[in-house]
């Protein structure tokens, strides 16, 4: 998981949340009130800022996973459930809230009936639940790290609960996060290791966290773990 920086809100999408505003609508029936062509817009914009991959396991989207079927490619997630027993103010735009809304895969919702709960990920199994770690605040993501086997992982408790139980980012059933995330390191751990000189070794590694880090659309899929690899080996050469 990487931070997700928002660009501006679709013209469109503040009218159409201010009127709701005025309506006094729960964030639910707010969420009802957007239709097509907006959506769509909508789900290109939070692609296009997202680099193309989900806010939360950092797969490609559109989910190849559901190509044929009913099942959207991406899911506009709300990091604020939108109808979570918590949210029951009214007139507050939350459902059509740009600065809440996330671009996600489908999360393991299709073949209908093949995977259980625990065996989805990110909002499919998140349901309503509240979250902590947030890709929209850096401060949240602070202290994540990667184990040598592709698991994510977090030195905060209540994140790494986030992580592992809440959104199932070590899934192995339906995704094979874990498995996906050490595939993606593999190449550039073969890189950095037909170096020699301790010099020429952090140079490529910086060169390398460079370019992931300036990455727009497309990121590179799990480009998180990579980051974070590169940023843990350069620390260990600099000290």
């Amino acid at each position: 998981m990487i931070k997700i920086n928002k660009d501006t809100v679709p013209i469109e999408l503040d009218v159409l949340r201010k009127r709701l505003m005025s309506e006094n609508l729960t964030p639910e029936k707010e969420y009802n009130e957007l239709k097509n062509p907006l959506k769509e817009t909508v789900r290109e914009c939070l692609m296009k800022e997202q680099g193309h991959l989900c806010a939360y396991c950092m797969r490609r989207i559109p989910d190849g996973r559901v190509a044929g079927t009913q099942i959207p490619g991406i899911t506009l997630e709300h990091y604020i459930a939108r109808n979570s027993k918590s949210v029951t103010v009214t007139g507050t735009g939350l459902g059509v809230d740009y600065n809440n809304l996330l671009a996600v895969c489908s999360g393991g919702r299709v073949p209908k009936g093949t995977y259980t709960d625990n065996e989805m990920t990110c909002d499919a199994i998140r349901g309503n639940k509240p979250l902590t770690v947030n890709p929209l605040d850096e401060s949240t993501l602070a202290t994540i790290y990667y184990k040598n086997n592709g698991e994510i992982a977090a030195r905060d408790s209540i994140i790494e609960k986030d992580l592992v139980n809440t959104l199932n980012l070590n899934c192995v059933k339906y995704s094979s996060l874990p498995d996906g995330r050490k595939k993606a390191l593999e190449p550039i751990e073969e890189h950095i290791a037909s170096f020699t000189d301790v010099g020429d070794i952090l140079d490529e590694c910086k060169k390398l966290l460079n370019d992931l880090e300036s990455e727009t659309d497309p990121k590179t899929q799990y480009c998180g773990i990579l980051i974070w690899w590169l940023k843990d080996y350069i620390e260990a050469l600099e000290t």
